[in-house]
Formats: structure tokens, sequence, C-alpha cells
């Protein structure tokens, strides 16, 4: 630029390398999309909703410089509004049906559904060497060296399990738990789970599409394992899904993975009743913000000073596989007894939602419980749900049978108890 060495320089504009160039660049396409008529979310401040009439017609999300665009091609209106964006950024790539969008490999189906999978990703996640002589030292502690191979190894995993692979998610989450006290030991069941990944590097992850005359609700399964993590403390699974609201009447229905989560419960649980309690606790917060997302999508106005009025209009279910939780929840008034009183007060949020949002309650047995594959490394619930192309049911019971005694019945995991010895519907579960 010819200036002298020393010279004080006053930029005018945000440019690369800046601390504050992701905010200048954040400012500059909401400014952008809000003079062209977009309405920005309050739920996710990087998704912009096109609302003309109050009608969701469009949504475009960002992150970083990589954006999704939604909306019809056969409207004349949402066609002119991109073309501004795509002439005033002059972006070279704009790719649809099937392309990368962060790290995630996208494809758009025939019936309308999309397919979500990583497999460039997770060929690239490294092995930990170790050589032969240190395989065998199975007790001894890692070094500061595998220590960082460790973390580097299972943060790849991570953003895998959390993308596409909920199937992974609990052992990724357990192991990421043991690498400040890690041994040898821990590094060999990181590099079976990184063989494991690799062997299904072409799973793909169903987003079923949803016709506009089916009316849909959030279900969140929840489930946690007390005290099995190294320093006794628990871990919750928690899976909330879009879904047909004719899951509450027993049938096997698409459920489309909205998020899951499956880590350590970060206040100490001296009892299984208490983690599950509190993992009930969490998920419905979970359910809460995307029961407020969509209903933001679908409603014509939204009151942020009344979130509870948008998240009603909109259906969700909690459902444990805890008789203690489902039992203290089914009550007109919940007592605060016994020996977790905490854990009790901390419940009463679910028994407000119940109040203020509509929020519906279930119980299944453990073998139903979708949560469970996110709590421990078996993952034999999630494997099901993928046999059955992203499907699922919510098994009632009035008898709340345990899945051991419904094995000694005959009757499988999805498998409804029959009414009578003529009726008897079953679930392939091959």
């Amino acid at each position: 630029m010819g200036l002298d060495a020393g010279s004080i320089t006053r930029v005018r504009k945000g440019c690369y390398g800046l601390v504050d160039a992701p905010l200048e660049w954040y400012r500059t396409i909401s400014e952008l999309l809000d003079s062209l008529g977009l309405v920005k979310s309050w739920s996710d401040p990087c998704c912009w909703m096109w609302k003309p009439g109050g009608v969701l017609k469009g949504l475009i999300s960002g992150h970083v410089d990589d954006f999704l665009f939604a909306g019809s091609k056969d409207d004349p209106e949402w066609v002119a509004l991109t073309t501004k964006i795509r002439d005033h950024f002059k972006w070279t790539d704009w790719e649809q049906n099937s392309f990368v969008q962060c790290g995630v490999k996208v494809e758009v189906q025939p019936d309308g559904s999309y397919h979500l999978s990583q497999p460039e990703y997770v060929e690239k996640i490294p092995e930990i060497y170790l050589n032969a002589s240190r395989k065998k030292e199975h007790d001894q502690p890692t070094t500061d060296r595998e220590k960082t191979m460790l973390r580097a190894t299972l943060g790849a995993l991570s953003w895998f399990a959390q993308q596409t692979a909920p199937h992974i998610s609990a052992e990724v989450s357990l192991l990421l738990s043991e690498v400040a006290t890690s041994s040898v030991e821990v590094i060999h069941r990181t590099n079976k789970l990184v063989h494991f990944a690799k062997s299904r590097k072409d799973h793909k992850m169903v987003i079923h599409a949803v016709p506009p005359h089916v009316p849909v609700g959030f279900f969140t399964w929840c489930d946690a394992a007390g005290q099995i993590r190294k320093d006794g403390s628990s871990t919750q699974g928690i899976l909330v899904g879009l879904g047909p609201m004719n899951l509450l009447e027993g049938e096997v229905s698409k459920v489309i993975p909205i998020s899951w989560h499956s880590n350590k419960i970060e206040k100490q649980c001296k009892s299984p009743g208490a983690a599950e309690g509190r993992a009930a606790v969490a998920g419905e917060d979970y359910m809460y913000h995307a029961r407020f997302q969509w209903g933001e999508l679908l409603n014509r106005e939204v009151d942020i000073f009344d979130v509870d009025s948008v998240v009603k209009t909109v259906p969700g279910c909690l459902i444990s596989d805890s008789r203690n939780v489902y039992d203290k929840l089914q009550t007109a008034e919940m007592s605060i007894r016994g020996a977790e009183k905490k854990v009790d007060l901390e419940l009463l949020c679910l028994k407000q939602s119940q109040r203020n949002t509509g929020l519906i309650l279930r119980w299944v047995h453990s073998e139903a419980q979708l949560g469970n594959s996110l709590t421990k490394g078996n993952s034999k619930e999630m494997q099901l749900f993928y046999n059955l192309n992203f499907k699922w049911r919510l098994v009632s019971d009035d008898n709340m049978m345990s899945a051991r005694k419904r094995r000694q019945h005959g009757l499988g995991a999805l498998q409804q108890q029959p009414q009578n010895k003529q009726t008897q519907e079953t679930v392939e579960t091959k």
C-alpha cells in the first residue's frame, strides 16, 4: 500500500484477520436480509424467515459464509429475492439437490426427503498410533502427547456423532470424560470406535418429508444411567424428534431426529431416580426451545414477552421409562418428599409446563426408549430405529410391564401388548 513502517492507518471496513471481522460480516448479512423484508428468528439469530402476509414462504440459515436457502423455485417473488442476494455477494457456488454443508453431505430424494451423511469426513478420522510394545501396556497411564491425540480423535468423532451419528454419541461422551485420567486401554477403545465408525461410514440420517396436511408435534425421549462415569457422575441421553401426532395413538410412524445429547449430568445424583428426574427436566428444556422455534416458523406473530403462548401452539410429548418420574408427574399436585427434595423441586418445572404449554407425558419400557442408546455403549434401540427407516412407536401398556417381563411373555421391543388372544400386532425388528 506504499505506507511507511510504523504508520497509523484507519481501517474503513471489516477485513479478514481482524477479531471483529466475523461480527462485521454478520452485520453486513443481517442488514441486507432485513432490507429485503426477511425477519430474524428470535430462537436462532443466524436464521431469517421470509413471511409475506405472515405466511412462511422462505428460510435462509447461515453458518459463517455457508448458507442454506429454503423456498419454492416456482414462487417468482422468492426467486427474485434470492437473485438480489446472489447479485449482491457474487457467490460462485450455488448448489442444490446434492451438496456438502459444514462437512455434511445433503441429498434430496425423489419422495422429498433428505439423506445426510459424512463418508469423506469419517474416512479422514485418524486412529491413534501405538507401537507393538506400547499396545500391550493396557494399564499404563497415557502420556501428554497421547492425551493430545486422544482429544483430537475424540473431537473428530464427536462432530460426527453430533451431526449424523447418534449411535456413537454415548461412547464418545464417556471416552471424553476419561481422557484426563486415561490409560492405554482408553486408546484401544477409541481406536476400536474409529474402526466401527469407518465400517459404517455410509450411514445416512433420514429427514422425512412432512405433508402439509399431517399434524405434527415434538417427541422427546429422555433416559439416564446413574453413576456410570469414572468420577461417579451420571449420564443423560436425550433425543428430540418431530413426528406425526398419531404416534400418541400407538402407530408406527416416521420420526425426524431434531437434536440428540449424551452428556454428563453436572449435579451429583444419589440415586437412579434422581438421575432420571434431571434427565427429564433437561429433555423438556431442549424440547421447549424446539417447540418455540417451530412456533416461530408457523405463527403469524410471536410475542417474545409471552413465550409460553407460542410454545403451547406446538404439541410436545416427553417420554420416560422411569416409573418414579412418571408417577410423580401424574398427580394433580406434586408433593416434595423423600430423600431427593432438590430433584422434586426441579420436576416442578415439568408440572408447570404441563399446565402452561400442554406438555404430554408418556411412559414406555426401557427397550422402547430411544434415549437408552444415548446413555450406554449399547445402541440396539437406535439400530432398530435405523432398521425401521427412522420410524418408531410409543408402546402403550396400562400395566407398565418391564422390558424383562415383556421378553418372558414373548413380546418384541415395539410390539403392543395384545388386548385379547384374537388380536396381536407385531413389528418387524430385523
